[in-house]
């Protein structure tokens, strides 16, 4: 039985969790910890990610929301598992009750400003770098 069932979170490229929420790592994180698979709830209201302790070789998840600037940042971590299916499946189970929350359950207090928008132009079409063309109009790396 697939761990999907009944859910309505699915697996996602790491190409795309870095499109969407890449930001949110620090560089540090690399030697501590592998990221092995990466989620995305429905519409994006929620993002996970499964984890390997590199040290401990245990596995664990991250479960991830948008805050009041719509910035994804930690909202749960996955208590650890020495068996990646049975983190697998608590990761999934979290996503769908977190989903679930108001969105006030994400915010963390800190927030200021308006939110971030990575993806609009703000310059006219004919003066785009054409990475960043190339980034906005692939449909496998899109935010939204």
């Amino acid at each position: 039985m697939s761990p999907f069932n009944g859910t309505r979170t699915s697996p996602i490229t790491r190409q795309r969790f870095d499109a969407i929420a890449g930001y949110i790592r620090l560089p540090s994180t690399a030697f501590i910890v592998e990221e092995i698979e990466w989620y995305s709830h429905q519409d994006l209201r929620v993002l996970g990610v499964l984890i390997r302790d590199r040290t401990d070789n245990d596995f664990s998840g991250i479960v991830l929301g948008p805050d009041q600037r719509r910035r994804y940042r930690c909202v749960w971590v996955v208590p650890v598992c020495e068996d990646i299916d049975a983190a697998r499946v608590r990761l999934l189970d979290l996503m769908e009750e977190w989903s679930r929350r108001p969105d006030a359950d994400f915010h963390q207090g800190d927030e200021h400003g308006a939110p971030m928008d990575f993806f609009t132009p703000v310059v006219p079409s004919g003066r785009l770098n054409p990475a960043f063309v190339r980034l906005v109009s692939a449909e496998g790396v899109l935010p939204r």
